[in-house]
């Protein structure tokens, strides 16, 4: 009985960390990455809605939830990085109707810190804890574009095996991630059935990525260039104050 119990307790905690690592994925990916049977993945899944620890969406697909975070020890780096950031936060969801989000890099992923709406909102199936894959996410990709070298070497290597990411996505991340240092800011425009456009920008307190900083809008709502004219500067300016606060915190 106790090694029936430890066999599904292991295949359990392999299913959610499969799950964190990928963000929202269907069962066949989670297949894919940890071999288990697909009957065995949606029972389990099944429990683990049931605790609290991930969410099916209506859409379709399956994502852990924040409640996840409760597990491990608070991140002091992004509880400071919030911290550091509220003001700026607040000034920029002042400035615009659109959501204003704040991540950080956390175990292959981008972890959102901080979102900007309420119930209702825009967006708001998005919650904090909500990780996005790094190749496939503006968040990401300004990651990937002002982390330092070796590191960005690394993390590509490790983006290109995601299950989740688009075959053409691999094809141009080399020139999206070019195209986002020369412009400072990264995007990504309606991928996967998402009606939506994302812009980017990373924090940088030297050569490290911080964190980064992001608007979204309905695709249908702005084009990629107005979100250009209206985003760029105000995103520049608050990753400018954030980086000054939290160098100084």
């Amino acid at each position: 009985m106790e090694a029936k119990i430890i066999g599904v307790l292991e295949r359990g905690l392999a299913l959610l960390t499969a799950l964190n690592r990928l963000g929202l994925c269907q069962v066949r990916d989670l297949h894919q990455a940890t071999g288990l049977p697909k009957p065995t993945i949606v029972r389990l899944l099944e429990s683990l809605i049931g605790l609290g620890y991930v969410a099916r969406l209506p859409g379709g697909g399956y994502e852990v939830t924040a409640k996840l975070q409760t597990l491990s020890s608070s991140a002091p780096p992004a509880e400071r990085l919030l911290k550091a950031a509220r003001p700026a936060l607040d000034w920029l969801r002042r400035e615009s109707i659109w959501p204003a989000d704040l991540a950080v890099f956390d175990q292959g992923a981008m972890r959102v810190v901080d979102v900007g709406r309420g119930p209702g909102g825009p967006f708001a199936d998005r919650r904090p804890g909500y990780r996005l894959p790094l190749a496939g996410s503006a968040l990401g990709r300004a990651y990937l574009a002002f982390c330092p070298e070796s590191e960005r070497r690394e993390l590509l290597e490790r983006a290109r095996r995601e299950p989740l990411l688009d075959r053409q996505e691999t094809t141009e991340l080399s020139g999206l991630l070019e195209t986002a240092r020369r412009k400072g800011f990264a995007f990504r425009d309606r991928v996967r059935g998402k009606d939506t456009r994302v812009l980017a920008k990373p924090i940088q307190v030297g050569e490290r990525v911080v964190g980064c900083l992001s608007f979204v809008v309905g695709a249908r709502s702005m084009t990629l260039e107005n979100m250009e004219r209206t985003f760029v500067a105000p995103l520049n300016q608050a990753s400018i104050l954030i980086a000054r606060a939290y160098s100084g915190s």
